[in-house]
This record gives structure tokens, C-alpha cells and sequence, in this order.
């Protein structure tokens, strides 16, 4: 990678996802409020479900990658102008400003500054280990191939990716992936950043979705433990302790984190599950439920979708779990049931995900 790249990486995959994130916070009412980490997670939502919302019905229509990637960067650059506009209109600019001038430097608490710091290095170290270390998984023969078709001959899942034949239509393994074409997703961050779809997906994505796992776990501790400097920092070097050492099987979630990442129904394991289960906090414990809670349902719902089809099963079944607890914390069945219909999508999903796997 050259300066370039890397200029490119950090504007699509962090200045953009970020301020565009806010916009989740305008639709729930927090308009006065930039939380970085926050911007920065439902951003990478919104990426993801919109991505999902094009390449799903134009997959099925046989158009050209390039038709999803206009799209796509055409509507997040909107979404991305709005919120942009929304920021300043708040002042949030000015806002920061005062927040990055008061802080003090000496008046740091010392052992917090410490814990800080492990936990920042043991997150660093495993971010390098699979960023500079190659790993390979029989899977990728399939993912990688399928983000090469899209980048390399415009079209989506019209080739073979094990001989690279000519089908004009998905078959065999393929036909999973009409439904979850998350491979297809490495195509576009390859054009966004001027990269191979190999190298977006076996070292970029390593670089950016393993801190934005512990982005996601760091929001949802924040939520229930509130401002306790040492506690979040001790709750991020336990988890990552557990990743480091927990190896059990091809399913723990050290193995998924840390050897195969860039691959989707690892991204819905580790941040797409984070992410419903902070979603679900909220809709719990929050003084008033706002239509913006319902709207980053249904948006983490397409993301979901896009990552695999287990993982909207997952999704549903996670949100469905959490009902019982939304009508006796709220009291409300109606809350309840606009939450369920916030997940038709989802079962949209999976209906055609189960069809195109079984009747194929």
C-alpha cells in the first residue's frame, strides 16, 4: 500500500462512516451529542445495509457490479452530506473543539492511564497479528473469487469461482451468496480504496473490523457502566484476554476474531451480534423509544442479511429473545410489536435465503 491507499482507507473507512454514523444519533434524540465510537459503528451499519438494499434486487436483475457501486457511493455521499449538514447546523464542530481544549494532560488519573494502555496494546498486537500474518481458509477459494469477479469483470456471481466458468447465473455454493453477498462488499471496498479484493480482504479489513469489534463490546459496557474509566478499560483487556487464549474450536470467538475476520458470518458474529445486543440495551433501558430505535433495527437487520444467512437467523432470534424483557421493562406490547415488525426484513431474508439454498 502507498500513501494513496492509505489516504483512501482513511477517509471511506473512518471520516466518512463516522459522521455519517450520526446520523443514528439525530434519530434517537441525540442530536447535542458526537460520541466518535458510537458515529463510527452504526456508520459501518449504514454501509453495510445500504450496500445490502442495492445488491440484493440487482444481483437477481444480472446488472452490472458497477451499477451497485455508483449507487452505493451516490447514496452514502447524500446520507454522508446530510449528516455533515446536521453537525454543523448543532454546532458539534465548536462543540469539540471545547471538549479537545479541556482536556488535561497532567490531570490524567495515572492508573487509568496504564489499564488504558495495556488494553490498547494487547487490541494493537492482535490487530497486527492477522494484518501482517497471512492466514488462508479453504472458504476464501469462493469469497475472494466471487470479490474478484465484481472488481475484475463487473459482473456478480456469473462465473464459476473454482474454474472461473462462464454460468450466467449462481450455482452451487453460489446461489448462499445471491442471498448474503457480502464477497460481493470486498469489490466495492477494493474500488474505494484502490486495492486488490485479496489484499482489502486479508489485510485492510483485519486492520479495521478487529478494533471496531472492541469499538462495538466498548459502546455497550459504556452504556451499562457509564464513565468508569478503569472499568471499561478492565472489561477490554478480560475480553481480549478471552480472544487471545480461547481457541477451543473453529467456532470460539478467538478463532472467528483473529483467523478469519474479513469473512461475513465472522462479522456477524462479532460485531453485527455486539451491535443488536446494544441495540437491544437500549431499547430496554432507555427513558423513551424514539421511530430512529425502530429504524437502526431494521438497518442492523439488512446488515445482518448482507453477512450471512445464519447470521439474520441469528439476528431474529437474538431480537426475538429480548421481547419478554422490552414488555415487562416498558410495559407496552405495543413497543414490543412494533420491535417484531422492525424484523420483516429480516425474515424477508431468510425466507429467500432458505428457498435458494434448498430449492436452488
Amino acid at each position: 500500500m502507498i500513501a494513496v491507499n492509505v489516504l483512501l482507507i482513511i477517509i471511506w473507512a473512518i471520516i466518512i462512516p463516522s459522521l455519517t454514523g450520526y446520523l443514528a444519533l439525530v434519530l434517537t434524540g441525540r442530536k447535542k451529542e458526537f460520541v466518535f465510537s458510537e458515529s463510527l459503528m452504526f456508520g459501518f451499519v449504514i454501509f453495510c445495509a445500504v450496500f445490502y438494499l442495492l445488491a440484493f434486487p440487482m444481483i437477481r436483475m444480472k446488472l452490472p457490479f458497477s451499477y451497485v457501486k455508483n449507487c452505493w457511493i451516490t447514496l452514502i455521499l447524500i446520507l454522508f452530506g446530510v449528516s455533515l449538514f446536521i453537525f454543523c447546523k448543532n454546532k458539534m464542530p465548536e462543540e469539540l473543539l471545547i471538549r479537545i481544549k479541556g482536556i488535561n494532560i497532567k490531570a490524567l488519573n495515572k492508573e487509568n492511564t496504564v489499564l488504558w494502555s495495556v488494553a490498547a496494546m494487547i487490541i494493537i498486537s492482535q490487530t497486527l497479528l492477522l494484518t501482517f500474518f497471512m492466514h488462508m481458509d479453504t472458504d476464501d477459494s469462493r469469497f475472494i473469487a466471487e470479490g474478484m469477479e465484481a472488481f475484475e469483470k463487473n459482473t456478480m456471481l456469473m462465473h464459476n469461482p473454482i474454474t472461473g466458468e462462464f454460468t450466467g447465473e449462481p450455482v452451487g455454493e453460489m446461489i448462499k451468496d445471491m442471498s448474503c453477498p457480502f464477497p460481493v462488499f470486498y469489490a466495492l471496498l477494493a474500488c474505494l480504496f484502490k486495492l486488490h479484493p485479496a489484499v482489502v480482504a486479508h489485510t485492510v479489513l483485519p486492520l479495521l473490523l478487529i478494533p471496531l469489534s472492541y469499538v462495538v463490546f466498548y459502546n455497550a459496557m459504556r452504556f451499562l457502566i457509564g464513565e468508569d474509566r478503569k472499568s471499561l478499560a478492565l472489561s477490554l483487556i478480560f475480553l481480549s484476554l478471552i480472544y487471545y487464549f480461547y481457541y477451543g474450536t473453529k467456532a470460539s470467538t478467538g478463532y472467528i476474531l483473529l483467523e478469519i475476520i474479513w469473512q461475513g458470518r465472522s462479522v456477524a458474529a462479532v460485531i453485527m451480534l455486539p451491535v443488536a445486543w446494544y441495540m437491544m440495551l437500549h431499547f430496554i433501558l432507555d427513558e423513551k423509544i424514539t421511530p430512529g430505535h425502530y429504524i437502526l433495527l431494521v438497518l442492523t437487520g439488512l446488515m445482518a442479511s448482507l453477512l450471512s444467512g445464519m447470521g439474520a437467523v441469528l439476528f431474529a432470534f437474538f431480537v426475538f429473545g429480548h421481547i419478554p424483557a422490552i414488555i415487562i421493562k416498558r410495559r407496552s406490547v405495543k413497543q414490543a410489536f412494533f420491535a417484531l415488525i422492525a424484523l420483516v426484513p429480516s425474515f424477508i431474508s431468510m425466507l429467500n435465503y432458505a428457498d435458494k439454498l434448498f430449492n436452488g
